[in-house]
């Protein structure tokens, strides 16, 4: 039997398979005649460790691929999946199935148009800004796209792991969203999909992406395009001066020798700031401008708007004489800065995001957060 989860418990399990060393994501397709009406007990067995009871109270959101395989059950939500279903419309997570039973979570592009959808409803029954809704599903594309899992039951303010596989890059979420049909919530998953960047490691990462590459109606900066947790080529000549055979800076101007990076908290520490330090030493030696930013940089949208000037000046020399007066008509557009607000209150963890807690991949509701 294929059991092919929806929506909320989707999502669920997508964030635990990502984190839980024990389990995996493949691509696999379901078996449309093996996926059979509702068999609770043997759903219950393949569940992750740590999902919700099952029971009328808090149905389980299961899809079937014809209306007469859906069950009459109070303990189900049956979604009906209709449309062609590609190689990467659903995972496979490996690891959970037993006794011929094997277990199913949509693909980026479904789960990103069905949070889409979800958000939608919210904003029509007034829980929810539709700027806010906007910036939950920006936040949610990024995570897709890049190498840490919110926590599954607490994504606002639970443990993030790091390091972890990513299910797809932007282009290829684009594609699957071009060719998705009949799913609720596709054109605004499109709209997002567009704009979001790949690779961030973290959900501040994400946030600081946005701020540097949305459009200036939408809260972002007017910056130069740039490199994104991508390894950092030496110049020639350096090597005997580094420290460290490679170097990965969270964001990277090629052209401008500029570099950004975010620590979530001060380094007290001496292991850490005898890191730091060498880091500082290595990006003089190749004359790369580092800016740093910390949590104090992300308190308010005068803070962000703060650092985004202080990196506008490092690029400012290889910029055309313009360059800084559409900065500072971006960053004083008070309907930007508004914007930037709600970005900052959608996208930061409720507590600080450890460095050091990066450096590991810790194993790991149907809450609306995404």
């Amino acid at each position: 039997m294929d059991v092919v989860l929806a929506g909320a418990d989707s999502l669920w399990v997508l964030r635990r398979a990502r984190s839980d060393a024990a389990l995996g994501l493949a691509r696999g397709v379901p078996a449309p005649a093996k996926t059979r009406a509702a068999e609770l007990a043997a759903i219950a067995d393949v569940l992750p460790d740590g999902f919700r009871p099952l029971g009328s109270k808090t149905p389980l959101d299961l899809t079937y691929f014809s209306r007469r395989q859906r069950p009459f059950l109070a303990a189900v939500h049956a979604v009906t999946h209709l449309s062609p279903v590609l190689e990467d419309t659903y995972l496979l997570v490996t690891g959970a199935g037993e006794n011929g039973v094997r277990l199913f979570v949509e693909g980026p592009a479904l789960t990103l148009s069905h949070m889409a959808e979800r958000l939608r409803v919210a904003v029509g029954h007034g829980s929810l800004t539709r700027t806010a809704a906007f910036f939950r599903l920006m936040g949610l594309a990024s995570e897709l796209c890049g190498t840490y899992a919110r926590d599954p039951s607490n994504p606002a303010s639970g443990d993030c792991a790091w390091k972890v596989d990513v299910l797809c890059g932007p282009e290829e979420l684009r594609r699957s969203l071009s060719l998705a049909s009949g799913v609720r919530g596709v054109a605004e998953a499109r709209r997002v999909a567009s704009l979001v960047v790949g690779g961030s490691a973290s959900p501040t990462e994400s946030l600081l992406a946005m701020a540097m590459s949305l459009p200036v109606e939408l809260g972002g900066v007017p910056m130069s395009a740039f490199l994104h947790n991508e390894e950092l080529a030496w110049p020639k000549g350096t090597r005997q001066l580094v420290n460290h055979q490679t170097m990965t800076p969270d964001f990277y101007w090629p052209r401008h020798a500029v570099a950004l990076e975010y620590d979530d908290a001060v380094h007290e520490d001496r292991k850490n700031v005898r890191e730091d330090h060498r880091r500082q030493q290595d990006y003089a030696a190749c004359d790369i401008a580092l800016v740093t930013s910390q949590a104090d940089d992300l308190r308010s949208a005068h803070a962000l708007e703060r650092l985004m000037r202080l990196v506008a000046l490092r690029l400012a020399p290889c910029e055309e004489s313009g360059f800084m007066l559409l900065v500072e008509q971006a960053l004083q557009d008070s309907s930007a800065s508004s914007m930037r607000t709600t970005l900052l209150s959608q996208l930061l963890p409720s507590r600080p995001e450890g460095r050091e807690d990066k450096k590991r991949a810790p194993a790991g509701d149907k809450s609306l957060h995404s």
